[in-house]
């Protein structure tokens, strides 16, 4: 079979490389232009550095003239797909290529990240049939937050003929610092073993890790999964037929690997190939550096005999080394420290180290060492590389990821609670983790949460103190993290917009008794009322026993508060009563309301504090009754004019003689039925032993005389009736209601 550089008939190849993937190869047919019949005959070739492949197949076929106008987005030329120090305003430069017959001038490129704004912009200049070209858009995007983001974008050509080129999306990945310690070695699973199909890789991780340490393979790993934050050392190990599977890994993933390593993370990259081509370089990246495999290296030194790598732990390493094969291949490229040289070629460096971010890389070309004659030596050289190199100057990556609560709203107070969710986004648990709130930039309230916050996980804590949010409006709430050897204090502070809207404060007291009426006040001028009692105003007058609530809801905000109170009414007093007299004896009946206790002056020194008393008088006469009543809201009296005669015939003409009605509104009925004819005068006389009204009807023994005392106030009165030399009295009450 024909090499790869030498094909049959002199025809170019069209691919040249290692496999494990589908790949597009193009040639270009014009010269057959014009031939009524075209065979194609495919054949497959290898550099004869193995006796062997695993297979090879074709598919899509396609022979056709491109169409005049087709671009579309191709490549991403910036920002790297990975990294770990994207910023909030990365540069978008994509690569734009014309498919087409046609040169392209003045179209529109677009992008999108995670789905947020579309950015757009217009290529300048011409873009020729078949070329390439960048485009840098003016908007930048932000790519700060730790973890996954896409970035799609595209062009739009008016004729476009082939829309399905025209777009591609990107994956993008923002590494947080390393701070976890898992260990990975690292090879292809094709062989079914280790490089150089022995057991020193595994051996020497088990001699510098134990049992604590990861085997994957390229083929098969998520690479997320290895080259993570929890992830601090990994060996990548190419050596014999792994390393074509090494250079596919990092064709794809390229970026992930150098992001890994800015973040934090320790890598070797090992490799001494049966598979890349005599002369050609097995490219590691991290400025261009690879290996260039050209010729072996049979005796070696160290650049600097004190280095880590030559002096311990594992001994003896030694300085010099010799053997059947040291090295298949040479650094090539790149910004790093040499470490191991040719003994012969002072510019042939065999291993090399360099800082790349926060973390460290150690590349090598160094074979088996059952290869080398100081077997021994380059073992335990090979130990202290994995030592030297798994360590990572871990820390800690806290930060306030959201502010639960106060949510805002209706009835925010000065006393809201304040929740906070925290994320640990390193691999080192933390405790007693100092973190803090303000409101409105005010005074910042500090508290320790006690708890363990375990690696890559969130908690929640509430604050002790509390926010004051009773002033109406909005309020700005930052909570962060101030952990003293945090990796990242840019990301540790979290800040959110509360709107605390206006809602009545409704107080109607508290329960309790009052007197005759109360007026309660619901407050809150201007806002909407509704009382149980059904009113709508801002008060109420209550003048019976109850239970009471009302409503208030602000008209703007639609907030609103309720409270209620329980009353109970008492009324003031008020006092009167009515009498029988027979002889010197009088009954008093007690006609007062809302009276708790009464004291009773009957106008001869006698008193009483009976609710209906009776009382004999010592002799006949005139006396004016005077009752108090009291209860709590006060007292009232009412007096009474009376005449008690000790007679026969005074009590004779008194029984003889009605008014009626009793009680009148004004007018009343004085009817006289007396056994003969008598001189009459009339008197009436008040509470208070004032004369109101009089009459002198002359001589009457059988009339009905109609009296108006419509002009009199309301009241107890007492008719003073004198007929001839006899004397008695009769009660009147007084009411217009």
């Amino acid at each position: 079979m024909d090499t790869i550089q030498a094909w049959p008939s002199g025809y170019p190849e069209g691919w040249v490389g290692s496999g494990g993937d589908w790949k597009t190869a193009y040639h270009d047919i014009s010269f057959l232009a014009g031939e009524p019949q075209v065979q194609f005959r495919v054949f497959f070739g290898s550099d004869g550095s193995v006796n062997y492949y695993n297979g090879v197949a074709f598919d899509n076929f396609k022979i056709a003239d491109p169409f005049p106008d087709d671009i579309g987005v191709v490549a991403l030329v910036d920002p790297p797909l990975a990294s770990a120090s994207y910023s909030s305003a990365e540069t978008v430069t994509v690569a734009v290529k014309n498919f087409g017959t046609n040169s392209q001038t003045g179209f529109t490129v677009k992008y999108v990240a995670d789905g947020g704004t579309t950015y757009s912009g217009t290529y300048a200049g011409s873009l020729a049939a078949g070329a390439t070209g960048n485009f840098t858009f003016a908007s930048t995007t932000d790519l700060s937050e730790f973890g996954s983001h896409e970035i799609c974008a595209w062009t739009e050509l008016a004729g476009d003929a082939d829309l399905s080129n025209d777009s591609t999306c990107f994956d993008m990945y923002h590494m947080a610092p390393v701070t976890g310690g898992a260990s990975y070695l690292v090879y292809s699973n094709s062989t079914g073993s280790e490089p150089f199909y022995g057991t020193e890789y595994s051996d020497a991780m088990d001699d510098v890790f134990g049992a604590d340490w990861t085997l994957d393979y390229y083929e098969a790993m998520d690479p997320f999964e290895v080259f993570n934050p929890a992830t601090c050392f990994i060996y990548m190990q190419g050596g014999a037929d792994h390393s074509s599977e090494m250079q596919a890994f990092l064709d794809d993933n390229q970026s992930l690997v150098e992001a890994w390593v800015e973040a934090g993370g320790n890598l070797i990259m090992n490799a001494s190939s049966y598979e890349i081509t005599y002369g050609d370089t097995l490219q590691l990246g991290f400025d261009n550096t690879g290996i260039y495999f050209y010729w072996y290296t049979n005796e070696a030194d160290a650049v600097d005999d004190t280095h880590p790598i030559f002096t311990g732990p594992f001994t003896p390493a030694g300085a010099d080394y010799t053997g059947y094969y040291i090295s298949y291949g040479s650094l090539t490229g790149g910004d790093y420290t040499p470490l191991l040289v040719d003994q012969y070629s002072a510019d042939r460096y065999l291993m090399g180290e360099q800082d790349w971010g926060a973390g460290h890389v150690l590349f090598a070309a160094l074979y088996y060492p059952d290869y080398w004659t100081t077997y021994t030596e380059g073992e335990n050289m090979h130990r202290n590389m994995l030592e030297y190199m798994k360590v990572c100057e871990t820390g800690a990556d806290l930060r306030v990821t959201d502010i639960l609560s106060p949510d805002g709203g209706c009835g925010m107070t000065a006393t809201e609670t304040v929740t906070v969710e925290i994320e640990n986004l390193s691999g080192t648990p933390v405790t007693g983790l100092p973190v803090k709130f303000s409101v409105d930039g005010g005074a910042e309230v500090s508290e320790t949460v006690a708890a363990t916050i375990d690696a890559f996980s969130t908690y929640e804590y509430t604050f002790t103190a509390t926010a004051d949010l009773s002033v109406a409006g909005d309020h700005t709430i930052e909570a962060w993290t101030d952990y003293g050897a945090d990796l990242d204090p840019t990301n540790d502070l979290h800040s959110v917009t509360v709107t605390s809207l206006a809602t009545p404060s409704v107080d109607l007291g508290p329960n309790g008794t009052q007197c005759d009426e109360v007026t309660l006040d619901a407050g809150n001028a201007g806002s909407v009322y509704s009382w149980s009692t059904g009113a709508t105003t801002q008060e109420i007058v209550v003048t019976s026993s109850g239970t009471y609530s009302v409503t208030v809801t602000n008209p703007t905000s639609g907030c609103a508060a309720t409270d209620d109170v329980t009353l109970t009414i008492n009324y003031t007093p008020s006092a009167s009563f009515t009498y029988t007299a027979t002889g010197l004896s009088v009954t008093y009946t007690n006609t007062s309301t809302g009276g708790a206790t009464y004291s009773w002056n009957f106008g001869d020194g006698g008193t009483s504090a009976e609710t209906n008393p009776n009382h004999v008088y010592g002799t006949a006469g005139t006396y004016t009754v005077t009752v108090t009543v009291t209860n709590g809201c006060g007292s009232d009296f009412y007096s009474a004019v009376l005449s008690v005669t000790d007679g026969i015939e005074e009590l004779a003409l008194a029984n003889a003689t009605q008014i009626y009605p009793n009680p009148t509104s004004g007018k009343a009925i004085v009817d006289f039925n007396l056994d003969g004819f008598y001189k009459v005068s009339m008197q009436l006389v008040n509470s208070l032993g004032q004369t109101v009204w009089e009459s002198n009807p002359g001589s009457i023994m059988n009339s009905k005389m109609e009296i108006d005392l419509s002009g009199l106030a309301d009241g107890m009165y007492n008719m003073q009736i004198t007929a001839d030399e006899y004397t008695f009295s009769k009660p009147l009450v007084i009411t217009k209601d």
